[in-house]
């Protein structure tokens, strides 16, 4: 379980040759392990520890999540006039 919600958990180790050849955000360089957790029915990431000697020195951990709520229509609109709308920046055709 992580953040009320079944989970799966995977740990993993650097091979002896690792070069991804890409920055590993949001993993950081220099552990010995890693760690993720997967949200089991959504697929979601739900944490992902970066550790050396068995402690995590970084990680990032959703505390509280939730899926298919139901928002009010105007939750996600404006009702006050964009601000470039009057300036002739944004056009319409």
């Amino acid at each position: 379980m992580c953040a009320g919600r079944q989970a799966v958990r995977m740990v993993g180790v650097p091979g002896e040759e690792w070069d991804w050849g890409w920055d590993p955000d949001p993993l950081s360089w220099g552990a010995d392990e890693y760690e993720v957790v997967v949200d089991a029915e959504r697929g979601v990431l739900l944490r992902c520890a970066s550790r050396l000697g068995g402690k995590d020195f970084d990680a990032l951990e959703v505390e509280e999540i939730h899926f298919d709520e139901r928002f009010p229509k105007d939750t996600f609109s404006s009702r006050q006039p964009l601000p470039w709308a009057d300036r002739g920046h944004w056009r319409t055709s």
